[in-house]
Protein backbone atom coordinates (compact mmCIF):
# COMPACT_ATOMS: atom_id res chain seq x y z
CA UNK A 1 0.00 0.00 0.00
CA UNK A 2 1.35 3.41 -0.96
CA UNK A 3 0.65 6.66 0.82
CA UNK A 4 0.55 9.88 -1.14
CA UNK A 5 1.16 13.03 0.84
CA UNK A 6 0.10 16.41 -0.44
CA UNK A 7 -0.43 19.90 0.88
CA UNK A 8 -2.67 22.65 -0.49
CA UNK A 9 -1.11 26.07 -0.06
CA UNK A 10 -3.86 28.28 -1.47
CA UNK A 11 -7.26 28.02 -3.03
CA UNK A 12 -10.72 29.46 -3.29
CA UNK A 13 -14.24 28.26 -3.80
CA UNK A 14 -17.86 28.83 -3.04
CA UNK A 15 -20.71 26.87 -1.59
CA UNK A 16 -24.45 27.16 -2.01
CA UNK A 17 -27.10 26.52 0.65
CA UNK A 18 -30.07 25.36 -1.40
CA UNK A 19 -32.25 24.95 1.69
CA UNK A 20 -32.82 28.70 2.00
CA UNK A 21 -35.09 30.72 -0.25
CA UNK A 22 -33.53 32.55 -1.97
CA UNK A 23 -30.40 30.42 -1.90
CA UNK A 24 -27.39 31.61 0.04
CA UNK A 25 -23.96 31.60 -1.54
CA UNK A 26 -20.72 32.15 0.31
CA UNK A 27 -17.24 32.49 -1.15
CA UNK A 28 -14.04 31.60 0.63
CA UNK A 29 -10.31 31.56 0.07
CA UNK A 30 -7.25 30.47 1.98
CA UNK A 31 -3.52 30.92 1.71
CA UNK A 32 -3.62 34.68 0.97
CA UNK A 33 -5.52 34.08 -2.27
CA UNK A 34 -7.80 36.90 -3.34
CA UNK A 35 -11.50 36.07 -3.75
CA UNK A 36 -12.40 36.67 -7.38
CA UNK A 37 -15.20 39.04 -8.23
CA UNK A 38 -17.31 37.24 -10.80
CA UNK A 39 -20.94 36.89 -11.72
CA UNK A 40 -23.60 38.58 -13.79
CA UNK A 41 -23.85 42.35 -13.56
CA UNK A 42 -26.37 44.75 -15.06
CA UNK A 43 -24.75 47.69 -16.84
CA UNK A 44 -26.01 51.15 -17.85
CA UNK A 45 -27.58 49.82 -21.06
CA UNK A 46 -30.52 48.58 -18.98
CA UNK A 47 -33.78 50.16 -20.09
CA UNK A 48 -36.02 48.39 -17.58
CA UNK A 49 -37.82 45.70 -19.57
CA UNK A 50 -37.91 43.62 -16.35
CA UNK A 51 -37.33 40.39 -18.31
CA UNK A 52 -34.20 39.60 -16.30
CA UNK A 53 -36.22 39.76 -13.09
CA UNK A 54 -38.91 37.49 -14.53
CA UNK A 55 -36.33 34.91 -15.65
CA UNK A 56 -34.25 34.79 -12.48
CA UNK A 57 -35.05 31.47 -10.78
CA UNK A 58 -33.74 32.77 -7.44
CA UNK A 59 -35.27 36.27 -7.60
CA UNK A 60 -31.77 37.66 -7.15
CA UNK A 61 -32.28 40.86 -9.15
CA UNK A 62 -33.32 43.91 -7.17
CA UNK A 63 -34.98 46.91 -8.74
CA UNK A 64 -34.27 50.47 -7.67
CA UNK A 65 -36.64 52.80 -9.56
CA UNK A 66 -35.03 52.59 -13.02
CA UNK A 67 -31.91 50.58 -12.22
CA UNK A 68 -31.43 46.89 -11.57
CA UNK A 69 -28.81 45.07 -9.50
CA UNK A 70 -27.89 41.40 -9.21
CA UNK A 71 -27.61 40.22 -5.62
CA UNK A 72 -24.47 38.09 -5.96
CA UNK A 73 -24.96 36.25 -2.67
CA UNK A 74 -28.18 34.70 -4.06
CA UNK A 75 -27.22 34.23 -7.72
CA UNK A 76 -26.75 30.70 -9.11
CA UNK A 77 -24.78 31.94 -12.16
CA UNK A 78 -27.28 30.23 -14.46
CA UNK A 79 -27.15 33.04 -17.03
CA UNK A 80 -30.89 33.25 -17.67
CA UNK A 81 -30.83 37.01 -17.10
CA UNK A 82 -28.19 37.43 -19.82
CA UNK A 83 -29.91 35.05 -22.25
CA UNK A 84 -33.20 36.91 -22.03
CA UNK A 85 -32.06 40.54 -21.84
CA UNK A 86 -33.32 42.46 -24.88
CA UNK A 87 -30.99 45.42 -24.40
CA UNK A 88 -27.71 43.50 -23.88
CA UNK A 89 -27.41 45.03 -20.42
CA UNK A 90 -26.25 41.91 -18.57
CA UNK A 91 -22.55 41.06 -18.58
CA UNK A 92 -20.64 38.09 -17.23
CA UNK A 93 -17.66 39.45 -15.33
CA UNK A 94 -14.70 37.36 -14.28
CA UNK A 95 -11.51 38.66 -12.67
Amino acid sequence: MALTVFQIFSGSGEYFDLNTKPITKERFSFGNLKILNDGYFININCIGYNICVENSPQNCISTFKISYKTEQNHCLHCGRCKENCLSNAVERMME
